[in-house]
């Protein structure tokens, strides 16, 4: 049974690890080679979004979304690296590192 629609249920790293990993289609047999590679795609198109905004100010509109979109994508492929790595999100995040750093 599901829960009524009214009802919040929070997703946790876990949950969203889970559902991430199942999108992941390792067409290229699973190595790192490929996320790794969509990382570092992604956080170029990360930083080209924070420089348009630098460069255009109050002009650009549409910088929030363009940012959550980008960040997403960066998740998407964090997840995806580290679940080929071996690693599970949640204990990269529950580590010292992360703990010390209020995260």
């Amino acid at each position: 049974m599901t829960a009524p629609m009214d009802e919040f249920s929070p997703l946790t790293i876990a949950g969203y690890a889970s559902l991430a990993s199942s999108t992941d289609q390792r067409s290229d047999g699973g190595s790192l080679a490929f996320p790794l590679l969509g990382l570092f795609g992604e956080t170029g198109s990360l930083l080209s979004e924070v420089k348009k905004k630098q460069r255009d100010r109050a002009s650009y509109l549409g910088y929030a979304s363009a940012v959550v979109e980008e960040l997403g994508d960066v998740l998407w492929y964090v997840t995806a690296v580290a679940s080929r790595g071996g690693l599970r999100l949640e204990e990269i995040f529950a580590s010292p590192t992360c703990t010390a750093r209020g995260l």
